[in-house]
This record gives C-alpha cells, structure tokens and sequence, in this order.
C-alpha cells in the first residue's frame, strides 16, 4: 500500500512540474499553423528545346500565411506536378499573422493539362495543429 501512494506521488509531482520543466529545458512543442493559397502561374510557359527533351516549363506561386501563437524561422515548400514531387524548397521566416510570397523553382514537364499541388510544412520541432489547409493545387495547361 506505502509503494502504491508513492508512486502516486511521482505521478502527480511530475505532471505538476511538467510545464515548468518544459521551459527550463526548452522541450515544449512549438505551434505552427500554416496555410497555403492562391496558388497560380507565374510566369509564362516556355518550350525547352528539343535538346533538353523537349519539355514545357512554368513556374508557379502561391502566398503561406502564419495562424499560429509563435513565428516560424522558416518553411519547407514541396511541389507537385500530377502527384509527382518535382521541386522542394526552404520557404520564408513567417511572424504571426504575416503572409508572405513563394515561388516555384522553373518546372518542366511535357507540354499538356497538369495538376500542380504545393505543400507547406513548418520546421522540425514545430506541430501543424490543422495540417489539411497546407495544400493548395488545380489544374494549369503548360504549354509550348
């Protein structure tokens, strides 16, 4: 019975030290919630010459905001063409509640109708509380 309210004891210490623990070591999760919109074509598309095999390129840009309580130092931005992952990049330090610009490296792909999707992701150590509005995507013609 003496072992079982010690152990109740821990238990309840460390879950009343826990938060103070969590800012003294810096272990607490940090919160990002992202979101990605406004996805659209840049720039023009331009046909590659034959020699480089012949491949329509494009780029695109789409605009992450930050929702969340703290600011991110930066952003990992992927993009997709027809569920491909083509391109990744480090996105933009955001503050809270800032918005900011993101554009595609020059994509190439075959001339034709395309789905294009770009996801944001938050830095390591962070927690995207509502990860389904880091998509944005449709459909673009990239022609030659």
């Amino acid at each position: 019975m003496k072992g079982w309210k010690l152990l109740l004891a821990v238990v309840v210490m460390g879950l009343l030290l826990m938060p103070i623990m969590e800012n003294v070591f810096g272990t607490s999760v940090k919160r990002a919630d992202l979101e990605v919109g406004g996805l659209h074509k840049a720039s023009s598309a331009y046909y590659a010459p034959l020699s480089s095999g012949g491949s329509a390129c494009a780029k695109f840009e789409a605009y992450v905001t930050n929702h969340g309580p703290s600011a991110v130092p930066y952003c990992r931005v992927y993009w997709y063409i027809d569920g491909e992952r083509v391109a990744s990049q480090i996105g933009p330090a955001l503050n809270v509640d800032e918005t900011k610009k993101v554009v595609s490296p020059s994509i190439c792909t075959t001339p034709g109708r395309h789905e294009v999707r770009v996801e944001v992701q938050p830095p390591i150590g962070y927690v995207d509380p509502n990860p389904s509005n880091n998509i944005d995507e449709g459909y673009f013609w990239i022609l030659s």
